[in-house]
C-alpha cells in the first residue's frame, strides 16, 4: 500500500513539474512573440504619411519634426521622438505622402532617390577627419588608389567595398563607405558631416547619387534647419 502511495507521489510530482516546465517556456514565448510585435508594430520599423510634429531633443538642440520624415525611432512619448531615422526623396528632400508612399516601399535603394540619415552626438562619435585618418590606415589597401575626377577611390579591405574622399572647401574632405555596383544590385554610400559642433549627421544614400553629393548635403542641411525650434 505505502510503495503504491509513493508511486502515485511521484507520479503527481512528475506532472507537476512537467506542468511548471511547460508554462514556464510557454510564458517565455508569450513574452517573445509580444516583444517582437511590440518593437516591430509600435516603436521600430513604422513610416507615415502623417504629418503630425514631434520634439527631438539632440545635445540641448531641438527640432520638431513631422512625422512622414521620420522612418523608424526608439520611442514616441508625450509628443516626443527618441532615437529616430528619417527619409526622404532625392532631390526635392519630400516626406512620405500618399502621393508618393510608393517609392518609399522599394527594396534598398532601387529607384536611387531614397536618402535616410540619423542625428549623433559629436561627443560620442569620431569626427570626419578622424574616421578618414582611420579607415585610410586600418581598412584601405594603399596600392589600389585611384582618381577619377575630384574623386580618390581606394578599394577597401572589406569585399565589396570601396572608400571614397571628395574635396571640399576650406580644404576639408568628404569620406564615403561605398558597396561596388558588380557586388550587390543596389549599391549605395554611407558618410558623415558635422550639423554644428554638437551634432554629425548620418547619411544612406544611392551611389547613383555620388555625383550629386554637394546638392544634397545643402539640402539636407536646409531641411534640418527647418525642422529648428
Amino acid at each position: 500500500m505505502s510503495k503504491l502511495v509513493t508511486m502515485n507521489f511521484n507520479r503527481t510530482k512528475h506532472l507537476l513539474y512537467l506542468t511548471l516546465i511547460t508554462s514556464f517556456f510557454l510564458f517565455i514565448f508569450f513574452i517573445a512573440i509580444n516583444t517582437t510585435f511590440f518593437w516591430t508594430k509600435e516603436n521600430w520599423y513604422k513610416p507615415s504619411t502623417k504629418n503630425n510634429k514631434y520634439l527631438l531633443d539632440i545635445n540641448n538642440h531641438k527640432f520638431m519634426v513631422p512625422r512622414n520624415y521620420i522612418w523608424s525611432y526608439n520611442k514616441i512619448s508625450h509628443d516626443r521622438v527618441y532615437s529616430p531615422s528619417f527619409h526622404v526623396l532625392y532631390p526635392r528632400m519630400e516626406p512620405k505622402t500618399e502621393r508618393n508612399k510608393t517609392a518609399f516601399e522599394q527594396p534598398g535603394w532601387s529607384e536611387g532617390k531614397l536618402i535616410s540619415f540619423i542625428f549623433i552626438k559629436s561627443n560620442q562619435s569620431k569626427s570626419v577627419s578622424q574616421i578618414i585618418k582611420h579607415e585610410l590606415a586600418s581598412w584601405t589597401i594603399k596600392d589600389s588608389r585611384k582618381k577619377i575626377g575630384d574623386l580618390e577611390i581606394y578599394d577597401s579591405t572589406i569585399d565589396g567595398n570601396e572608400f571614397i574622399l571628395k574635396p571640399f572647401p576650406n580644404n576639408e574632405k568628404r569620406y564615403f563607405k561605398c558597396s561596388k555596383e558588380i557586388y550587390v544590385p543596389f549599391p549605395s554610400c554611407n558618410t558623415r558631416f558635422h550639423l554644428n559642433s554638437d551634432i554629425i549627421v548620418q547619411v544612406t544614400f544611392s551611389r547613383k547619387q555620388l555625383p550629386n553629393w554637394d546638392t544634397i548635403e545643402l539640402s539636407l542641411r536646409s531641411l534640418i534647419s527647418s525642422f529648428s525650434t
